[in-house]
């Protein structure tokens, strides 16, 4: 809470010091439109230069927004919605002046004691010195309270003429679910191809492999060629059944459902052709889709 205070407090102090440039700014500005209001070309530029200073100070506002009132506000609003935010948020920043005044002011009467206990000798009125702190802290108290309000209403003026509207935030949510959906889509795509490539290149030549090689022991009126035909078709099974295993592996490994994610991984260094070592540092077994993850990652 007290972190929070000297947060705010910094936030208003800075924000009525810049809204000592903002209202003349602004001021400025409305004096400069007024003798191009009928003149297009004029205003346009006169206006283009308006934007420029308007996004600079803005940006500044969104550092310290972000800074101090832990506020953040999109960088994507254009540079009339600026200007229109400046317009309005150099009254709060001298309603902030003003509350970081009482917050001082309080201060300093409701700690009055203090300072008169240790600087003079004879107090003749000590009522009046109880009534004034009492009234100082009273007033710190309020005042506190309405920094932390003119903060509120600093975060919610940003959002609302800074932050995009309920539709544009719509479209860009539904815009990046597209564009997450069509990288899912692209990624599916991307493994049932290496799927594909893998029973092709693999499991099927084994099976024609021995497929030929049964077809040749039958025809075969030698019983010693066709024994060794069927030791090979035999040893030709095993690996097709190997190169099945190794892909159904690479789809989904089932000792990550038998064993938990540190053996799947521990199978991983195993399978691979360089030295691996594993190191495992989780205290419990993650849930079920984040191991899964975490293992196609590794």
């Amino acid at each position: 809470m007290a972190r929070r205070g000297v947060r705010c407090a910094v936030g208003l102090i800075t924000g009525a010091a810049a809204a000592v440039i903002e209202l003349p700014f602004v001021v400025l500005a409305g004096l400069a439109m007024l003798p191009v209001a009928a003149w297009p070309a004029g205003r346009r530029a006169i206006l283009r230069f308006l934007l420029a200073c308007a996004r600079g100070l803005t940006k500044f506002e969104r550092l310290r927004l972000k800074l101090w009132l832990r506020v953040s506000v999109s960088p994507a609003y254009t540079d009339m919605a600026a200007l229109r935010y400046l317009a309005c948020r150099w009254a709060l920043g001298l309603l902030g002046g003003v509350v970081m005044l009482s917050v001082a002011i309080g201060l300093g009467y409701g700690t009055s004691w203090i300072y008169i206990w240790l600087l003079v000798d004879d107090v003749r009125n000590p009522g009046a010195i109880t009534y004034g702190s009492l009234g100082g802290l009273f007033l710190l108290f309020l005042a506190v309270q309405g920094m932390f309000g003119v903060a509120e209403l600093e975060g919610r003026l940003a959002r609302r003429l800074l932050g995009p509207r309920h539709q544009e935030e719509l479209e860009r949510r539904i815009a990046e679910l597209s564009a997450s959906r069509a990288a899912v889509v692209d990624a599916v795509h991307d493994e049932r191809r290496r799927i594909e490539r893998d029973l092709h290149d693999g499991v099927q030549q084994r099976l024609v492999a021995l497929g030929m090689l049964l077809g040749r022991a039958r025809r075969s009126q030698d019983g010693d060629r066709r024994d060794r035909l069927l030791r090979q078709a035999h040893e030709e099974s095993r690996q097709a059944l190997e190169d099945l295993r190794e892909v159904a592996w690479r789809i989904y490994p089932t000792t990550l459902d038998e064993a938990g994610l540190h053996a799947a991984l521990e199978t991983v260094a195993e399978r691979t052709s360089v030295p691996v070592r594993v190191e495992y540092d989780l205290v419990e077994e993650p849930e079920r889709a984040m191991a899964t993850v975490a293992y196609f990652v590794v």
